[in-house]
């Protein structure tokens, strides 16, 4: 039997907001579906250390007592209170379990921080779920030898239909970009990009950012990540770092490897998607007919108002094709089934 386990702090109710909460809860629906059992073992962070170690370690003893004889525990990876993460592994192995860790993020190789640790985790695992090829290839070439699978993309169930065709039309000339942008540095640089025929709706928590002096763009609030229904537009944008150029600097380099859960929403909301080249999910995107891959966000407004409403049409087949898989639950029920 496969068990999925949720080693993190209880989640409020603004976790779900972002994709911290949204993508684990999917992956925890997946499960439920196949028949798996899920379970959270919660972290208390306590004022003397190893008391919130104990206590973790006594939630597993508890876990294995549980469920008697021999299974594979998954794990929705990073996990909090990590220092006994190790024991925990190894402890599981003692009783004959098998040990996989399904990545959302790798945190030392998105902030560029020392990886022995990380490794020396997912070495002990005895499968891995990664999120694209290249991010399977950089942790091989950084010691990690563990047997792989790759997701491709992350699943999104929503609580909405697709957005209507003809609203997309409607707004084919305006690009979505959702996530944290007081965080998204980028952003300065749009706000002072000129345009004449194309915008950009943003949507996410901007702090105290006012944007009202900027005819090109749109602020669309915050929404519900289960409501793909709130947000208007005709593309969905992918992009992070510093530059509307290229993607840069450490968040902007690691979606060169990584899959960013924007992703999945757009095609959950049945939206054409615009990602950098030189992002790990290209390749896919393009061979996918799912939407465009460019260098820069400079090119975008040339290459929305040169493709034919044909081929937008086709776009949004395509996404729509994916986005049911994504909101079924498809993708992580075929690499666990």
């Amino acid at each position: 039997m496969k068990i999925l386990i949720n080693q993190m702090p209880k989640l409020v109710k603004k976790s779900f907001i972002y994709a911290f909460g949204k993508a684990r809860a999917d992956i925890n629906t997946a499960f439920t579906e196949c028949g798996y059992p899920v379970e959270n073992v919660e972290c208390v962070f306590y004022k003397f250390p190893f008391r919130t170690s104990l206590n973790i370690l006594f939630q597993y003893l508890k876990l294995v007592h549980k469920y008697k004889g021999q299974h594979e525990y998954i794990f929705q990876y990073p996990v909090s209170c990590d220092k006994v993460f190790l024991t925990i592994i190894k402890y599981l192995h003692a009783k004959g379990n098998k040990v996989t860790i399904l990545i959302h993020d790798i945190q030392t190789f998105r902030y560029r921080q020392n990886h022995e640790k990380e490794i020396a985790w997912l070495n002990s695992a005895d499968r891995i779920i990664v999120h694209t090829e290249a991010m399977q290839a950089i942790l091989q070439k950084n010691g990690v030898h563990t047997p792989m699978d790759i997701l491709h993309l992350f699943d999104y169930y929503s609580d909405d239909d697709f957005l209507q065709e003809k609203e997309m039309l409607s707004h084919r000339n305006e690009v979505v970009f959702a996530g944290n942008l007081a965080k998204s540095q980028f952003l300065p640089a749009l706000y002072k990009m000129p345009v004449q025929k194309i915008s950009f709706n943003l949507y996410g928590n901007k702090d105290n950012l006012d944007l009202s002096s900027f005819a090109h763009i749109n602020y669309g609030g915050i929404f519900n990540s289960d409501h793909t229904g709130k947000i208007k537009g005709g593309w969905g944008l992918v992009w992070d770092g510093k530059s509307i150029d290229t993607c840069n600097g450490p968040l902007g380099e690691y979606l060169s490897y990584n899959l960013p859960h924007k992703l999945s929403l757009y095609l959950a909301a049945g939206l054409p998607v615009i990602v950098w080249k030189g992002s790990a999910v290209a390749p896919f995107i393009v061979q996918n007919k799912l939407g465009i891959a460019v260098n820069s966000i400079q090119e975008i407004e040339n290459i929305i108002l040169h493709t034919s409403e044909e081929t937008y049409l086709n776009y949004i087949y395509n996404c729509r094709r994916q986005g049911k898989i994504l909101r079924s639950g498809g993708m992580i029920k075929k690499l666990i089934q």
